[in-house]
């Protein structure tokens, strides 16, 4: 990822620059200001706002100004404070105590300021896509968040059921990730109104990277680490949330071991959902399922001129199956 930060070097500069100001502009709000910056400030990898400045890049027809830069930037740092207010607001739903290493604004100031805290990133975020001047924009943006809010719903209602189906997962998690890194992909295009082609094939990207991503992340909380995640691993059991994991584990089993499945789910027994994972192989169709969506990801890129920065989204989908952390 090393070639991805200098080919975007001065952009993900100024995203950081836009990131810190659109919170910290008005001196009046100087407390939510500070609490939203401590988020910031945590840091991660922005695979966001990389995505959508490397999409952005591939339509040099449309940054054809110094205003047009300014407004892709503006596109990227919209993205993550979008994503970031959500990470406030599922942390205070899962009770999470640390985030990328570090404690939760739920854990240090309480839920209600987070919730606030939450709200109020949201609300800079779009006055921060105000300046783009483009009401499809804010449908999109709009979509987004709602199919944010819905997945999470979803989530919620169907929490510890393991009759979920690899369907009823798909949709979940397409609401959950795919939605975002789909607006992230083709924020820009909308805003500069560009052919419904190129807009469709950054949807498509966008929403298969995203699958793919959220995959791995759920094969990731029974395989790795508190110290490489950065948060305890076995979130996702003790939440009861219903991972493809989980789903293709259940498919597997039958009679007494699939009783044991669900006694070990609905008692957080981590060690014994582990060993009946491991046992059934179902890590490795999961990795298949995440291959599969990045392979189609990449396929969507095919409308574009070779470029470098059509050949680091296809390394992004490559370094997304990659992931441990």
């Amino acid at each position: 990822m090393e070639d991805l930060e200098k080919l975007l070097a001065p952009w993900l500069k100024r995203v950081e620059e836009l990131l810190f100001t659109t919170i910290n502009d008005d001196q009046t709000e100087q407390h939510v200001n500070a609490l939203c910056l401590q988020v910031i400030k945590a840091g991660g990898k922005r695979i966001r706002p990389k995505l959508c400045l490397l999409c952005g890049q591939l339509l040099p027809e449309l940054i054809s100004a110094k205003t047009d830069e300014e407004n892709l930037c503006k596109c990227a740092a919209a993205v993550e404070l979008l994503h970031t207010a959500t990470l406030i607001h599922d942390d205070v739903i899962d009770k999470a105590s640390t985030r990328r290493g570090q404690a939760t604004l739920n854990e240090t100031e309480g839920n209600h300021a987070a919730v606030l805290a939450g709200d109020y990133m949201l609300a800079r975020n779009f006055l921060l896509m105000q300046d783009l001047k483009s009401f499809e924009v804010f449908r999109a943006a709009g979509e987004t968040t709602a199919s944010l809010v819905g997945g999470e719903l979803n989530q919620l209602a169907r929490q510890g059921d393991l009759t979920l189906s690899e369907d009823d997962y798909r949709q979940t998690i397409y609401c959950k990730t795919g939605a975002l890194f789909s607006l992230a992909a083709s924020i820009f295009a909308i805003s500069k109104d560009a052919e419904s082609r190129y807009i469709k094939a950054l949807t498509t990207y966008g929403t298969q990277l995203g699958i793919a991503f959220q995959v791995t992340d759920d094969m990731l909380d029974y395989t790795s680490s508190e110290s490489s995640l950065g948060k305890p691993v076995g979130e996702d059991l003790s939440d009861l949330r219903i991972t493809l994991p989980l789903i293709y584990t259940r498919s597997a089993l039958a009679g007494k071991e699939q009783d044991a499945l669900t006694e070990a789910v609905s008692h957080n027994d981590f060690a014994t959902v582990k060993d009946l994972i491991a046992r059934t192989g179902a890590l490795s169709r999961c990795e298949s399922y995440a291959q599969q969506a990045a392979m189609q990801a990449i396929a969507a890129l095919e409308v574009f001129a070779d470029s470098p920065y059509r050949r680091a989204l296809t390394e992004l989908c490559q370094q997304v199956l990659k992931r441990r952390h």
